[in-house]
């Protein structure tokens, strides 16, 4: 007698076998599964992370704004030379 196993969709020639190769089915699907997981939450960590600096780079940039604008209230004016290496774009944030 052959033995049919809707899991792995596969003929055994004894029961043992099927249930066998259905147990290690389950495990492979089960082991996938945990590493998915923990991909998941990796990602989000490191997605915390990005979120993080992301706000530190907006503080930073709020900070530099304000002691700028008191500096330029102050003295009139501020003068800087930008060079290439220097000069921040916000549009650099966005590009991948």
């Amino acid at each position: 007698m052959r033995y049919y196993s809707d899991l792995t969709r596969r003929m055994y020639n004894s029961a043992e076998e099927c249930e066998k190769a259905e147990i290690e089915l389950k495990k492979a699907e089960e082991k996938k599964a945990k590493e998915i997981e923990q991909k998941t939450a990796a990602r989000k960590e490191k997605a915390a992370k990005v979120d993080a600096a992301y706000k530190a780079l907006c503080e930073a940039r709020k900070n530099y704004e304000k002691v700028l604008s008191d500096f330029c209230k102050d003295y009139g004016a501020y003068h800087k030379t930008i060079k290439k290496d220097d000069f921040f774009d916000v549009l650099d944030l966005f590009r991948f």
